[in-house]
């Protein structure tokens, strides 16, 4: 066999050019694959017993052997056998990385197995899926391994002109990626540039210059991702929720991008339900809630190949929601319901940590929904979930950590732990003050709640405070609605 081309002779090929001590570590992986030895286990035995390849002998093999379905079988060992030769990790950073990395590695194992002629073709292949979903990031690296390809292959009769063509290709590159840059740099502007300097108005100014019509798929994506991220800035909320609801229609009009960028399709939905909760109509929020759950109906094929990990990104996204919902409109019988099946989540699938911003939001507010309906125990629960969030320290929520624990000590009565805490609190944000002007407020709230002066004047206090958190969470960004708690004292 001189150039293997069908799937079946390059597993043939890939067998016997595995050395021994990776033909018996692909077996010890794969033996009890799912309980029990697979029919791509077999054909593994086979093709590897077989010293000249023979495509009769395998057609044999296969009706003897009775398997289930000899394509599936012919597809799953190649992959398998891709996974244990190519066992590095490939680093890929950016969304839509996805669609690529069973290229790259099966790239890399033709190159380590001197498969030369199938590994060009995995380039090209690779090239095709970063140019059809706009993966601009990669196609530099992509361009670099063409041009080592073409060394290696000894591309001498054309060599002149294929440069020629990478090099074209890698011109119009750059005018592509400035877009991208560009508007990327925006978005960091409007996302950590404070909202009265000149540095934000400019930033706003650029991202109108665009001719939105003339942008590609995933520009339009990012841009209006940066019109949704200035709304909320300057707390246009009915703007946001628009902008919002681009970003879902741009996937809905290009489904075939949800796949590769399916982790951002997800989060988009994360705001897009935040943003209708902004709404006083319960009805707003419901039904995209109820959209947001028809998803693995909608769109079957795509969830039905999701890791576990991002499924559990999709669950903890709707935990979160329903938990916000009961809160804002005041369900509190739905929290202990909640918080069960957010648990299961949780124990199912441990790797869905890594999403901070999502996890910590969910257990700051589960732990808050505790407080609210006097369950102090499931709220020291979900608050110890919460601040052993990794990363939760770098994040808007680190305050929230302080001040459900202040929460907790005034609701047990534990006065002087919670005076100690303060000043313990006023200290540390002294030199890293908190983003929420709502943790600021409830620290000193509590302060004078817990004073004697304040004792005999309960019902005005509290009335006086509640119209004070009000003003804050219709003015600031804030994550818990502290103004629900609040409320409860002056009943």
């Amino acid at each position: 066999m001189e150039k293997p081309r069908k799937k079946i002779e390059i597993i043939y090929y890939l067998i016997h050019r595995m050395s021994r001590n990776d033909k018996r570590r692909f077996k010890i992986y794969n033996q009890t694959y799912k309980g029990g030895e697979q029919d791509f286990v077999k054909l593994f035995d086979f093709l590897n017993g077989m010293e000249t390849f023979d495509i009769d002998a395998i057609e044999k093999f296969f009706i003897k052997k009775e398997l289930k379905n000899k394509n599936i079988s012919i597809a799953y060992l190649l992959n398998k056998l891709i996974e244990s030769i190519d066992d590095g990790i490939v680093h890929l950073a950016y969304s839509g990385h996805e669609v690529l990395m069973p290229h790259f590695k099966a790239y890399r194992t033709y190159v380590k197995m001197e498969l030369m002629d199938l590994a060009q073709k995995e380039l090209d292949k690779i090239e095709q899926l970063a140019e059809q979903y706009e993966l601009y990031e990669y196609m530099y690296q992509i361009y670099q391994m063409k041009e080592r390809m073409a060394n290696v292959l000894n591309i001498n009769t054309q060599s002149r002109e294929y440069r020629r063509e990478l090099y074209l290709k890698q011109i119009a590159l750059r005018e592509k990626t400035k877009i991208r840059d560009d508007l990327k740099y925006i978005i960091s502007l409007i996302v950590n540039c404070p909202r009265d300097t000149q540095e934000f108005k400019d930033a706003n100014e650029k991202l109108l210059q665009y001719n939105y019509e003339k942008l590609s798929v995933v520009d339009k994506l990012e841009y209006n991702h940066a019109r949704s991220w200035y709304y909320h800035r300057v707390k246009n909320a009915e703007q946001r929720f628009k902008y919002i609801t681009k970003v879902i229609e741009v996937y809905h009009s290009n489904p075939h991008f949800i796949g590769p960028f399916i982790e951002d399709y997800i989060a988009t939905w994360n705001n897009l339900l935040l943003s209708s909760t902004k709404f006083k109509d319960e009805a707003v929020g419901r039904k995209y809630y109820e959209a947001y759950k028809q998803l693995p109906q909608k769109h079957k094929k795509i969830f039905a190949t999701l890791s576990d990990a991002i499924m559990a990104f999709y669950e903890m996204i709707g935990h979160l929601h329903e938990v916000t919902f009961s809160i804002k409109y005041e369900n509190y019988t739905a929290i202990q319901k909640i918080g069960k099946n957010a648990l299961k989540t949780f124990e199912k699938f441990p790797t869905s940590t890594s999403r901070v911003n999502v996890v910590a939001s969910l257990c700051a507010r589960i732990s808050y929904g505790f407080i609210l309906i006097a369950d102090i125990e499931q709220a020291y629960f979900w608050l110890d979930k919460l601040s052993k969030t990794q990363h939760v320290s770098e994040t808007i929520l680190s305050s929230e950590v302080d001040t459900l624990r202040l929460l907790l000590y005034y609701e047990q009565a534990e006065f002087s732990l919670l005076k100690s805490e303060i000043r313990s609190f006023k200290r540390k944000w002294k030199k890293n003050p908190p983003e929420l002007k709502s943790a600021k407020f409830m620290l000193e709230l509590l302060h004078n709640a817990s004073s004697k002066r304040n004792s005999n004047k309960t019902g005005e206090f509290w009335a006086s405070a509640h119209q004070q958190i009000l003003e804050i969470e219709a003015a600031k960004r804030t994550i818990l609605k502290y103004s629900k708690w609040i409320a409860q004292k002056i009943r």
